[in-house]
């Protein structure tokens, strides 16, 4: 293997690396975000009352999801309640209910940011898939191909920017459950009778962590996709990519196998075609080996 094939297949390695990487990150940020979707439970609610209040709701144990807010009261009985994302059970509230519109809003909003980061995280991974095919199959590097990869780090990067958009949304959306009151929303914090707000426990559960787990997957995929690229670019400095490249034998001219010296003699054969410019004029070798015999 000579040393410009030595060179090329360095680099080779770290970038089919640094694909399967990214695949494997991505796949896993895909797949906890469709569990976290699937689990809905953002936030577990574990109150201590032994006593009846309204509504029977705030004394059950409660798991809130993004689509809707289950109680337990056994094994044998869950109670959910979908939440709403804009409609108004009493129409007299719809002109002047205006903290229903803004909670309503955030709920929306960091519904579709997460459904959006899915998305870019889902294609950032296809693209992984197509670019580790193309690139298992290629004998030499391309300006495209760099252009392919940085994409794919592109797409990633900005899946992780909007999962942390909606996360911070998912923050936003609860602290203002707390302080802002609405007669559609009989289960938000902020109407809540204050013995049940004093003896209810509040954490956040599965769903939340697995959404911060798919961020930083995203995030690391772009980060193991972006230095395979600089890494293989340092095999690069002292040759261009284009002498990387194979010999087209349907192209190039054919060059007699063997090595002439000025005595005339035939000193051995070698296989591979001699690139151009290493040597003299083809009729005049074939005239010196046809002396020598």
């Amino acid at each position: 293997m000579g040393s410009d094939e030595d060179a090329f297949q360095r680099p080779k390695f770290v970038l089919l690396s640094g694909a399967v990487a990214a695949i494997f990150f991505g796949m896993v940020a895909i797949t906890v975000t469709v569990v976290a979707f699937a689990w809905q439970g953002i936030v577990n609610y574990t109150p201590k009352c032994t006593f009846t209040m309204y509504p029977e709701l705030l004394c059950l144990t409660r798991r809130e999801g993004l689509f809707h807010i289950c109680a337990t009261k056994n094994s044998r009985y869950t109670l959910c309640n979908t939440h709403s994302f804009g409609r108004f059970t009493n129409v007299s509230q719809e002109d002047c209910d205006v903290n229903h519109l803004y909670i309503m809003d955030l709920r929306m909003a960091f519904l579709v940011c997460f459904v959006i980061a899915l998305a870019l995280a889902s294609v950032a991974t296809f693209l992984s898939a197509t670019y580790l095919c193309f690139w298992h199959r290629s004998g030499y590097d391309t300006e495209l191909m760099l252009y392919y990869r940085l994409s794919i780090i592109t797409i990633f990067v900005l899946s992780g920017i909007i999962y942390q958009s909606a996360m911070f949304l998912l923050h936003v959306y609860y602290y203002q459950e707390k302080v802002l009151e609405s007669e559609e929303l009989p289960l938000n914090y902020a109407n809540w009778p204050s013995v049940s707000a004093a003896n209810t426990q509040i954490h956040y559960g599965a769903s939340y962590f697995l959404f911060w787990s798919a961020m930083g997957s995203v995030y690391v995929a772009a980060y193991m996709f972006y230095f395979a690229t600089v890494y293989s670019s340092n095999y690069y400095t002292e040759c261009d990519l284009e002498e990387l490249k194979p010999l087209d034998y349907k192209e190039q001219p054919s060059y007699p196998r063997f090595t002439v010296y000025e005595d005339g003699n035939v000193e051995s054969i070698f296989m591979n075609p001699s690139p151009l410019g290493t040597s003299t004029n083809t009729m005049e070798l074939r005239s010196a080996a046809n002396q020598s015999h």
